[in-house]
């Protein structure tokens, strides 16, 4: 509820490289569509949908913005993804934008709805350092922190035609 707060937390996160990333992306200006500030606590497997491999629902073209803000090395939490390809493979099959229930978080099933070995990636983060990626278009899940809570900012992101300071 702290507006001036949250504007300048933003101005710090949307300035530079990532601007002119997202910017560039949608070929206009963007806004802040939504913010989350998540704390997951550190356990062998989280029970939300969310840590199973998915691609988000939503506009077809926008973008998430996942800030880490504690370093991935400390905690042991993440988040995976797969290359379009792969996500085009899996899409194929029907998978991607099923019921939630019957997400998986497993691989090799996945490779088997395709009818090929499937490569995922995920990279260690330090704190402040953020992931940009188009979720409607992209499996990905979140990877359960196993050695202390992760803290993350999710930010989506929309074309605008007017700057996101003046839309927020």
């Amino acid at each position: 509820n702290d507006r001036p707060w949250l504007g300048g937390l933003l101005g710090q996160v949307l300035q530079g490289q990532v601007d002119e990333m997202i910017a560039g992306f949608f070929r206009s200006e963007y806004l802040v569509h939504w913010v989350t500030f998540s704390l997951t606590r550190q356990a062998p497997e989280q029970p939300i949908v969310s840590f199973k491999w998915h691609c988000d629902k939503g506009p077809s073209s926008h973008l998430k913005l996942i800030v880490y803000l504690n370093p991935t090395a400390e905690h042991g939490g993440n988040t995976e993804f797969m290359d379009l390809d792969d996500t085009l493979a899996v899409a194929q099959q029907g998978y991607l934008f099923g019921w939630s229930k019957t997400r998986t978080g497993d691989v090799a099933h996945l490779s088997r709805l395709a009818g090929r070995p499937l490569a995922t990636e995920v990279r260690e983060r330090e704190a402040g350092e953020a992931v940009l990626f188009q979720p409607s278009r992209v499996l990905h899940r979140g990877v359960s922190p196993t050695r202390g809570d992760r803290l993350a900012a999710t930010l989506c992101l929309l074309p605008s035609p007017v700057h996101w300071r003046r839309a927020f």
